[in-house]
């Protein structure tokens, strides 16, 4: 699909908002972790992609992007495993993060919630980036439909669980662009996916 003002590539979310372009952001922050920023690629060899000085690129992509629409299924449907396995991260002070689309005017930007909580069927948390549009900002409180959420992950012993999404886009860098990103996230990332 495609918007009516200018090729902007879009992605189906959720029914509702599926005509609306479609932005999304990689970033992880929590000590001891860095800031983290994947580059998603877009259809083609074309890559749309907005930088910003101290924020993580901004790429838009494709909505017939099937693989990236597989993973974000497969985090749906593997999020009660993460769900039952929070106490134990948090009584292990293991990060976690859960990545959700965010409304942003024209567009909707997944992003990765800081501190997120789990309550009446509802996502809330802090956005771990500020939008490139709209009025809500980086630490501003967002929440959203536990269906909707795009992706989760967790770092247990220094290797990813889950991270549906950015082990697609990850697979889709360069071999020297997965080496520079894998030595900058502080932890292993794994060829398949690691799931509770």
């Amino acid at each position: 699909m495609q918007s009516e003002a200018g090729n902007v590539p879009l992605f189906s979310v959720a029914p509702h908002i599926a005509s609306r372009p479609v932005l999304d952001r990689w970033d992880v922050r929590a000590a001891p972790i860095a800031l983290i920023a994947l580059v998603l690629l877009g259809c083609g060899e074309h890559r749309s992609v907005v930088h910003r000085q101290g924020e993580p690129d901004v790429v838009r992509f494709d909505g017939a992007d099937v693989e990236m629409d597989a993973a974000i299924k497969t985090a749906r449907t593997t999020f009660p495993g993460f769900v039952a396995e929070l106490p134990d991260l948090v009584k292990r002070g293991d990060y976690f993060s859960i990545k959700v689309p965010v409304e942003t005017g024209a567009s909707i930007e997944h992003i990765w919630l800081e501190a997120p909580e789990l309550r009446d069927g509802r996502v809330t948390g802090t956005l771990g980036n500020a939008p490139l549009e709209g009025p809500l900002k980086l630490g501003d409180s967002v929440s959203v439909s536990i269906e909707e959420i795009s992706d989760w992950m967790a770092v247990v012993d220094d290797e990813l669980f889950g991270g549906y999404t950015v082990l697609v886009a990850r697979g889709r860098l360069s071999n020297a662009e997965q080496k520079e990103f894998d030595s900058s996230v502080g932890f292993r990332v794994p060829e398949s996916v690691r799931r509770f």
